[in-house]
């Protein structure tokens, strides 16, 4: 399996609006990759909350979140547990000249006793993506912000 993934995405809006859309778990739903997308425990996005993902594509599966930094509008940090892997997930929003660069990396530990780590990596980047895509989608379909 590969150790580590990332992925990025520039949105052309401020860190703020940035990370409030990627802060918005909803973003993720009613497109048929995920079921459910829900807070178990804790108030959500407070260091030890913890977020159950049921998904449908590319592997039908249930994910395990725990949030271990969450620090608007620059950082977020999960650990994600799925298919008998762990994945830490790192995300981080800085300014840029034309918006917001979003950069995601995620770090693999272990493998699944049940499917090659091939088929379970691949399904980890496809979530990586989606999860930056539906984020700049979000952002792309909000008002344009004012310049204050």
């Amino acid at each position: 399996m590969l150790p580590r993934t990332e992925y990025s995405v520039v949105v052309a809006v401020s860190t703020d609006l940035a990370f409030r859309a990627f802060s918005d778990l909803s973003r993720l739903l009613g497109r048929s990759i995920y079921e459910d997308v829900s807070w178990v425990e804790g108030k959500p996005w407070t260091v030890g909350s913890r977020i159950r993902s049921v998904v449908h594509k590319p592997l039908e599966g249930t994910t395990l979140t725990v949030v271990t930094a969450y620090e608007p509008p620059s950082f977020v940090a999960m650990i994600h547990h799925a298919f008998g892997v762990t994945a830490e997930q790192q995300i981080s929003f800085s300014r840029t000249h034309n918006g917001t660069n979003v950069r995601m990396m995620i770090e693999f530990v272990g493998s699944s006793p049940e499917l090659p780590d091939e088929l379970v990596r691949d399904a980890i980047v496809f979530h990586a993506r989606d999860t930056l895509e539906t984020m700049a989608d979000l952002c792309r379909r909000w008002p344009p912000e004012s310049s204050d």
